[in-house]
C-alpha cells in the first residue's frame, strides 16, 4: 500500500470517524487535496492528541463551488455530525484560516471516507 496522506483533524471530528457518524471529510480543493483520489488512504491524526489517528479509506471526491453547496448535497449530518443547521456548519468551515477566502478561490472537495478494516 502507497504511504497514506497525513492529516490533522480536531478530536472530536475524528471520534466521530471512529463511531460511525462522520462519512465525509471537506476540505479546501488546493492543489494538496486535488491529488486525493478514490483508493487513497488517509492517516488522520488528532490535533489535540498525537498518539491518536485512523487509517481511512477514500471511497470517493465529491466537487463543490462551496462548503454550503457541499453541506447541502452531501447531506450535514455525514459532514458535521451534531450541528443543526447549514449556516452553522459553513460558519464552521469558515472559521479556519483562509478557508473562506480559500473556498472562493479553489473550490471545496467532500472526501467519503470509511475506516480502514483492521486499523482500530
Amino acid at each position: 500500500m502507497p504511504k497514506p496522506y497525513q492529516l490533522s483533524l480536531q478530536h472530536k471530528y475524528l471520534e466521530q470517524i471512529q463511531s460511525g457518524q462522520k462519512t465525509v471529510e471537506g476540505r479546501v480543493a488546493t492543489p494538496r487535496f486535488k491529488s486525493i483520489h478514490p483508493g487513497d488512504h488517509i492517516q488522520f491524526f488528532s490535533s489535540e492528541d498525537k498518539n491518536y489517528s485512523l487509517l481511512c479509506k477514500v471511497l470517493s471526491i465529491g466537487r463543490y463551488e462551496s462548503f454550503r453547496q457541499m453541506l447541502e448535497k452531501e447531506g450535514l449530518e455525514k459532514c458535521l455530525p451534531g450541528v443543526q443547521t447549514l449556516e452553522k456548519g459553513e460558519e464552521i468551515y469558515h472559521q479556519f484560516p483562509n478557508y473562506k477566502a480559500n473556498a472562493k478561490r479553489y473550490g471545496v472537495r467532500a472526501i467519503r471516507i470509511e475506516i480502514e478494516k483492521g486499523s482500530l
